[in-house]
């Protein structure tokens, strides 16, 4: 097995240059650990200033996480560089962590001069999916100014206006264009709460700033499980919105005796994640691939919460 490393930055000094490199003692703790030494070279092409010893070091606060502390190449690495650290081990990779969370690296198997991903890179969604929140159950206010209502038909333009907002921005919804009309979003939010469906908007000075609309599955016997989908205008995020839209959803829930309720969410929306573990959603799987966009496949992460009891 071979580790690769990408170049950060590099100090040079009196004696041996410090390299240090994106990786660490997080990925590879056995220099550390036992004094382990590896061979170096350059992955990508190499420097031709002559033989060099460097000191390569990993990108952690600590003093002892140098990965190869009197290495010799054909040349000082510069930042961007690929050094290539040989027979670090299968075992490498088991005693990997998550330390100053920092995720494990990808592993990819070559064969032939042909690449295959067989280990993903841990991301953000990884690190925190065993958190849970501490009362999930609270009531959450609206920041000051923000009312949070049942949707009405006069609330339609708003309501497709932050939709189309977040379509835009590529990022966060599945959807590549809004395919609902005024008329048909009116007709919508004629009945905004029933017992199978609920549509809150958040409302400050006359615009819609935000929603959320949740839906009972109507299969029987997922008859106890929600999903729901939401939106928030990108220049009152982060101030409590969601928060508040997110906290009425799960009211309309527990009123109408929903058990669980799920959502899918993508791995780099590290805002939303947050948010549905602030109310107790836990990650329950991730979907390879599930969105196919112009600019690739995306993953998809499951997350749920249970609402009247854990079965």
């Amino acid at each position: 097995m071979v580790t690769l490393y990408r170049v950060g930055v590099v100090k040079v000094r009196e004696g041996a240059p410090i390299v240090a490199v994106d990786g660490g003692m997080s990925d590879n703790i056995r220099p550390m650990l036992y004094g382990a030494r590896y061979r170096v070279a350059f992955a990508s092409p190499p420097r031709d200033d002559g033989p060099v010893r460097v000191r390569i070091v990993g990108r952690h606060c600590e003093s002892g996480d140098v990965l190869a502390p009197d290495a010799e190449l054909p040349g000082v690495p510069r930042p961007g560089d690929l050094l290539a650290f040989a027979a670090t081990g299968a075992y490498t990779y088991s005693m990997a962590s998550a330390y100053n969370r920092v995720g494990r690296p990808a592993v990819v198997g070559v064969v032939d001069g042909r690449a295959r991903l067989w280990l993903r890179r841990e991301d953000a969604a990884d690190l925190d999916r065993l958190e849970v929140a501490w009362d999930p159950g609270r009531r959450v206010a609206p920041p000051p100014g923000v009312e949070v209502r049942p949707a009405r038909p006069a609330d339609a333009e708003g309501f497709l206006g932050v939709y189309r907002e977040a379509v835009a921005e590529e990022r966060y919804l599945r959807s590549e264009r809004v395919l609902r009309t005024v008329r048909e979003a009116r007709r919508l939010l004629r009945h905004p709460v029933t017992d199978e469906r609920a549509c809150f908007v958040a409302v400050e000075g006359g615009r819609v700033v935000g929603w959320i609309q949740v839906v009972r599955e109507p299969h029987p016997v997922v008859r106890h499980v929600a999903t729901f989908g939401m939106a928030v205008a990108r220049d009152r995020r982060r101030r409590g919105v969601g928060s508040a839209l997110l906290s009425e959803a799960l009211r309309w829930a527990r009123d109408r005796g929903v058990s669980k309720v799920e959502l899918s969410v993508y791995p780099d929306n590290r805002a939303a994640l947050a948010l549905y573990r602030r109310f107790g959603f836990v990650e329950e799987g991730r979907l390879s691939g599930h969105s196919r966009e112009p600019s690739g496949y995306r993953d998809e992460i499951l997350m749920g919460v249970w609402l009247q009891g854990e079965r």
